[in-house]
């Protein structure tokens, strides 16, 4: 009897001794792309294994690969949901030995290496467990390290720890033998590459075959680039956003540059406020469609704001708030009210959602207010509030000038650039156009002074910083350009009136000399003005001024 018990427990001991299981969870074991223990190794080709999540992550379209040096015989997924619902063990591609039911995806067999595509959706499991044959080879399996996935290039490293053992790989996905590659110092790879290594040692005996997928990221420079990829796709962001809105517990992130916004998801965002230009850098994922609308998930590297810069909101009617033209932006609805759960302008209408946790004011049903916020869309259109301000009509400005063009002693013209004539207070003119204004004296006048006023300043013409000595020298005609204001501009031209002469000859006057506008001296008048001065015989002196 002892005999039978005996063998019965030695076969019990054997029996045990051939089915090692090496269970993973994220709260034991994490990493980002690759994690092991006890000979076992978890690869994943996009996801993220425990490192930012509390379940392993692989994304749609993306591979997690099972090995060891070991037989595998049995691997057990425990998801976070049942069957092929979102997230469940169904969304992995069908294969030989894999079923699943409920939560539990099962694959049975007996290999070295074995594979898991996330197919129909994302996978998430808080439970990873691995049964093993209890019979591992004598040589250490090697163990591929480097970034994935990466952009421009990485660089690859190979280390085993059997002494003496030589290290051979391959990088076209074949599995390697003694007549591959021998590895001696790491190299470096560009593109999308399968690694694949294995290790002899001075008896020829080989280890397991490691496997290692490095991933080439996708770059987007632009939020316009974020909408070109595919749904799925991981990539790195290498351009400028600048955040406009945060919810209070950082996971939901509005962003924008100048070709669009867009929504970032996720538990790893740093705290942010509007204006704050996000480092480039960062990985993300891109979702096509969430509720409707795209979004970026499962965030990595994304770093504090070092810049800030003003943001402006962009102006919408509740209309306006739609998938195409105002999706994410920060906008604002002008002299709008809220009835219940709708934003309201005249006719038109938009959901209001309270993301941000700022309520509308009690009033705000029959007092008009300007909203600023987020445009957003979840399953229909939405507006996110972030500020109420109550609305302020304000006055319009008209851009007229006003002038007397007919005076005593001359006229006044307006005219633009292209020569079109402005009407005194008839001809709206837009600020930052350029227009003249020609004072002609009439004869026996000359142009004494010209202003031209807004808002209580004077205008300084954009021509001629001299203008005022060129009019005292009393011109016949002062022409001068201005820059139109954001008001109403308000020409004034004053007119002199001259002495006309032919000569001047006086008994008591001992000598008279006649000066022009640019100071050349005559004994006889210059046609047009003069400067006359007189020496009298007395010894006296009178200067006026004339014009013939």
């Amino acid at each position: 009897m002892k005999k039978i018990l005996s063998l019965v427990m030695v076969a019990m001991l054997a029996l045990s001794a051939w089915a090692t299981e090496v269970t993973f969870t994220p709260a034991t074991v994490s990493g980002s792309d690759q994690i092991s223990k006890d000979g076992v190794y978890i690869d994943i080709t996009g996801g993220d294994l425990g490192s930012s999540y509390s379940e392993y992550r692989i994304y749609k379209g993306k591979t997690m690969t099972i090995w060891s040096s070991a037989k595998i015989t049995r691997i057990e997924f425990t998801c976070t949901a049942n069957g092929t619902a979102k997230y469940g063990p169904g969304c992995f591609a069908s294969q030989a030995g894999y079923s699943y039911e409920g939560k539990i995806g099962t694959w049975v067999g007996n290999a070295e290496s074995v594979s898991f595509t996330a197919e129909t959706n994302q996978v998430r499991a808080t439970k990873i467990v691995v049964t093993l044959e209890d019979e591992a080879t004598s040589v250490a399996t090697p163990v591929i390290s480097g970034t994935t996935p990466f952009v421009g290039s990485t660089q690859v490293s190979i280390s085993c720890e059997a002494q003496d053992a030589s290290v051979y790989y391959t990088t076209d996905g074949s599995t390697p033998t003694s007549e591959s590659t021998a590895y001696s110092q790491p190299f470096t790879i560009e593109q999308t590459t399968v690694v694949k290594a294995i290790a002899y040692d001075v008896t020829g005996a080989a280890s397991a075959v490691a496997t290692k997928v490095f991933n080439k990221s996708i770059s987007a420079a632009t939020v316009a680039d974020i909408y070109k990829l595919n749904d799925g796709d991981t990539f790195v962001f290498t351009g400028r956003l600048v955040v406009t809105a945060q919810t209070s517990t950082k996971s939901n992130l509005y962003a924008q540059d100048e070709t669009g916004a867009i929504h970032l998801y996720g538990y790893s965002i740093p705290q942010y406020e509007q204006g704050d230009v996000i480092p480039a850098g960062f990985t993300a994922t891109y979702s096509a469609s969430y509720h409707g609308a795209p979004e970026l998930i499962d965030l990595s590297g994304m770093e504090e704001a070092t810049e800030t810069v003003q943001v402006e909101p962009m102006e919408v009617t509740p209309y306006g708030v739609d998938l195409y033209t105002s999706l994410f932006r920060y906008a604002v609805i002008k002299n709008a009210n809220v009835n219940g759960d709708y934003i309201e302008v005249g006719d038109e209408y938009v959901k209001l959602h309270n993301q941000f946790g700022v309520d509308a004011p009690e009033d705000a049903d029959y007092v008009a207010y300007d909203i600023y916020g987020i445009c957003s869309f979840y399953d229909e259109e939405q507006f996110l509030p972030l500020e109420f301000v109550e609305h302020q009509e304000q006055p319009v400005v008209e851009n007229y000038i006003n002038y007397t063009a007919q005076q005593d002693g001359g006229t006044v013209a307006v005219t633009l650039q292209d020569g079109t004539p402005v009407e005194s207070m008839t001809t709206k003119v837009a600020a930052g156009e350029k227009f003249t204004v020609t004072a002609t004296a009439a004869q026996g006048y000359t142009v004494a002074s010209m202003t031209v006023t807004a808002n209580g300043a004077e205008l300084t013409p954009v021509n001629n910083e001299e203008a005022a000595a060129f009019m005292a020298a009393g011109n016949q005609v002062v022409t001068n350009v201005y820059e139109m204001p954001e008001a109403e501009a308000t020409v004034i031209v004053s007119f002199d009136q001259n002495t006309g002469i032919d000569s001047i000859g006086m008994s008591n006057v001992k000598a008279v000399r006649y000066y022009n506008a640019v100071g050349v001296e005559s004994a006889t008048p210059f046609q047009g003005m003069n400067i006359v001065v007189r020496e009298m015989n007395d010894g006296s002196k009178s200067v006026v001024k004339v014009v013939k």
